[in-house]
């Protein structure tokens, strides 16, 4: 797989024109990780270790103690945030780690646990101008290395401009002793780049956005990799979790080289966004992350499939804001409208902005397919592999019936100002729930 090692802490010129910087110092995945750690954080005391209830017992109470026998209880802080069966890193959770911080006045954080602890620690320490260490207990999220952070605020998973850790320390026999349920998540979460890679290429293709070779092959190669291991996943091979985990922070750190979660976010995010509202509401419970996002890669690979049939491209309807539309946005997003409003209006100017049609003469669905390169053989391994994880295609699962996958087509698309194929579809007014029954 491709190594991401030369991207940290310098910068790189690309081939893309671009200068990227991944502001991460180091990262260790090895056994013997917390005593690479020790002398990492030994300039940078106090610290305060942020975990929850689950993560302290697993590896939290473990790292207070190798910093206590190395700096002295005074030096160290610990904030264990509860659980309750699902950790939301919301406003509550991060007024908590806020108040933490301003408490004890830590020089870096420690962030123990999965992706929502990351992103509570991440988020925090952004704010208070203080750096973070990762230090993941399960390959269960892409964004360790991230430089943006994931949050539920008033109802909308929204992505919020962060940083990403300085280094990153993590344990195989711990990643691979996760609950099954991470390590399919971090699966899901994986294979939900076949659409999201797709998704970047559809907008640079149509739309002339931004691409990068570099980054997608950070992302494209562990991708391939664990599709193609995914039996060696499912029985708990600790190489192969280790690179599974690998693949995850190597998506993070191409989220990092271009700014945003372009080349690892699409769609099939965005169903899983739509979702967890719905839990926010109390419509349905919340459930992981990464099982939500490889349940939806199903269908948004069969959209991608279904270009076939779309025959000849024509110019789009562009989005618009109309009369009745905000009272629209309302009937669906509630509290959330005026956050929704903002991501459709800076998708409106950005579709306008970049709108060139003369490039869209003579496309057909299967010469669409062709330049973005949907291939089928390979979406059909995504699948199975999918499906080896235990990770269903069809309705009931992660409590998603037929009425909240009707609706999630339908209106996915306005969590993001991000153009996706939910986008192009809409474009071309096929956007309906019954494109599934076609296929």
């Amino acid at each position: 797989m491709t190594e991401f090692g030369r991207y940290l802490n310098q910068h790189v010129k690309c081939s893309c024109g671009q200068r990227h910087f991944v502001p991460i110092e180091k990262i260790v995945v090895d056994d013997g990780a917390l005593e690479q750690l020790i002398p990492y954080v030994t300039t940078r005391l106090p610290i305060l270790i942020v975990d929850d209830d689950v993560t302290k017992v697993v590896l939290g109470d473990r790292v207070e103690k190798e910093c206590c026998n190395a700096f002295g209880d005074s030096y160290v802080h610990h904030l264990t945030l509860k659980n309750n069966e699902h950790l939301v890193a919301d406003q509550v959770a991060l007024d908590t780690a806020r108040v933490a911080i301003e408490q004890f006045g830590p020089n870096i954080i420690i962030a123990v646990g999965s992706g929502t602890i990351t992103d509570i620690a991440r988020y925090s320490s952004f704010i208070a101008d203080r750096p973070f260490i990762a230090v993941p207990t399960a390959p269960s999220v892409d964004g360790y290395a991230s430089g943006v952070a994931a949050l539920q605020l008033n109802g909308m998973k929204v992505t919020k401009p962060a940083q990403s850790p300085i280094a990153i320390f993590a344990l195989p026999s711990i990643l691979s002793q996760a609950p099954f349920e991470l390590i399919q998540a971090g699966f899901g979460d994986l294979a939900g780049k076949v659409t999201s890679l797709l998704d970047w290429k559809l907008a640079h293709v149509l739309y002339h956005e931004n691409w990068c070779d570099e980054a997608f092959k950070l992302v494209n190669d562990p991708l391939h990799f664990c599709i193609a291991h995914a039996e060696q996943i499912k029985n708990r091979e600790g190489s192969v979790i280790t690179e599974l985990f690998k693949g995850l922070v190597s998506s993070g750190i191409a989220m990092a080289m271009m700014g945003n979660s372009r080349p690892a976010s699409g769609c099939e995010h965005h169903f899983s966004h739509y979702w967890d509202y719905k839990a926010y509401l109390g419509i349905r419970p919340f459930r992981s992350h990464g099982l939500q996002v490889g349940f939806a890669t199903h269908f948004t690979m069969r959209l991608y499939e279904h270009l076939a049939q779309v025959g000849v491209i024509h110019e789009p309807t562009l989005l618009s804001v109309y009369p009745t539309w905000m009272d629209d946005l309302r009937s669906r997003w509630g509290d959330s409208t005026d956050a929704v409003s903002k991501e459709q209006q800076e998708k409106i100017r950005w579709l306008k902005e970049c709108k060139n049609f003369t490039s869209w003469s003579n496309l057909d669905g299967t010469v669409l397919m062709d330049k973005i390169g949907v291939d089928k053989a390979f979406l059909r391994l995504a699948h199975q592999a999918l499906l080896l994880m235990s990770i269903k295609d069809k309705v009931p699962f992660v409590d998603v019936d037929d009425n909240l996958l009707a609706e999630t087509v339908l209106h996915a698309n306005e969590v993001r100002a991000r153009f996706t194929l939910l986008d192009f579809y809409q474009g071309q007014n096929l956007l309906h729930p019954e494109i599934f029954i076609a296929m």
